[in-house]
Formats: C-alpha cells, sequence, structure tokens
C-alpha cells in the first residue's frame, strides 16, 4: 500500500470499512509506510557516503601525488568529516523507532532531515567557494598564472565560479532530497487533518 492510502481510508471509509480497518491496522499502514521513506533516505545518504568517499580519495590522492599539500590534505581532513557525517545520520535514521504515535516519529525525522538538508545547503556554500578558490590557488595552472597578476580578474573569476557552482550544488541536494522531504511533509499534513 502507498504510503498516503492511508489518508483515503479515512477520508471515504464508513462503518464497514471502520471493521476492516481498525485503528491498530491503520497504525500498522503508516508505520510501513514512514519506515518505506526513511529506508529510501538512508539508501539515498549511504550512496552518496560511498561516493563521496570514493571520489575524494580519488581526488585527494591525486593532489597529493602532485604535491599539492595543502589541497590535498584539506581534501583528506574533509573526505574524512563527511564520512563521519553521514555514518552518524544514517545511525540516527536507523535507530529511530516510533516509540508513541506515529505523528511525534514523523516529526522527529522531519526534524532531523530537515537539519541535515540545511547543513548539506551550508556546506555546499562553503565548499563551492572553497573548490573555487583552490582552482585558482593551484601552482602552475593557467588559472593562477593569469588571475594572480590582477586583482579584479581573480575577484570576478572566483565570483563567477561560485555563482555557477551554488546553484549547481543547491539543484543536485532538490534531486537527492526535496522530494523525499516533500513527501514527509505531506505525510504529516496528511495526518494532521486527520487528527483536526
Amino acid at each position: 500500500m502507498k504510503d498516503l492510502d492511508i489518508k483515503d481510508i479515512w477520508k471515504d471509509g464508513n462503518a464497514a470499512d471502520e471493521k476492516v480497518y481498525a485503528k491498530p491496522e491503520i497504525d500498522r499502514m503508516i508505520r510501513k509506510g514512514s519506515s518505506s521513506l526513511v529506508h529510501r533516505f538512508i539508501k539515498t545518504l549511504s550512496v552518496e557516503l560511498w561516493l563521496n568517499l570514493v571520489v575524494l580519495t580519488f581526488f585527494s590522492l591525486g593532489l597529493l601525488y602532485t604535491k599539492q599539500w595543502v589541497i590535498g590534505g584539506g581534501m583528506m581532513v574533509l573526505n574524512a568529516l563527511f564520512f563521519v557525517y553521514y555514518r552518524n545520520l544514517i545511525n540516527i535514521l536507523k535507530k529511530e523507532e516510533i516509540d508513541s504515535s506515529v505523528l511525534e516519529h514523523l516529526y522527529t525525522i522531519q526534524r532531523i532531515v530537515k537539519r541535515f538538508i540545511l547543513h548539506y545547503k551550508i556546506a555546499s556554500f562553503v565548499l563551492a567557494i572553497l573548490v573555487v578558490a583552490a582552482v585558482f590557488y593551484l601552482d602552475g595552472n593557467e588559472f593562477y598564472i593569469k588571475f594572480t597578476n590582477d586583482p579584479k580578474s581573480f575577484i570576478i573569476g572566483l565570483a563567477s565560479g561560485v555563482l555557477v557552482a551554488i546553484p549547481f550544488t543547491f539543484y543536485v541536494i532538490h534531486l537527492l532530497y526535496g522530494k523525499k522531504a516533500r513527501k514527509l511533509a505531506y505525510m504529516i499534513e496528511s495526518l494532521e487533518q486527520k487528527e483536526d
């Protein structure tokens, strides 16, 4: 049964339906639906965790191999921080259980997801600036040679890179997590309307 089919049962139910769909059965269906939504969050987070780990490690080792110690080392530290953050978030979502009501459970999950998306956006903003700055910083590349002699060009180039990187990153966040967050919000709204 789909996550939001329960709303239709409540809206269209009659006395016979209430016997078929008793409160414990309805709670069980909602738990199953919210669990599957949380499972999809965890699956997306896990894929992103391992993708980040592989890609960032590859680039970090490449930079360290070319003796770009500051940027390569910085990427390794960021890689470790991302890994710890994602593992912690995944563990929290896996441990989160329905203790009292389904609605309270969904509120808790929504708080965790909103906090994660906010952290993701802040980190993306800061990282976009750092990545664009790193491109200019790398010794011996065209950006470094061309822009270090002209501060105005450096600022324009940095701003242009950031203006492209940040919207692209926010769009990726929306694709990965926005739809799931909206579905969670819709589930909560549907349950709140039923309780009123």
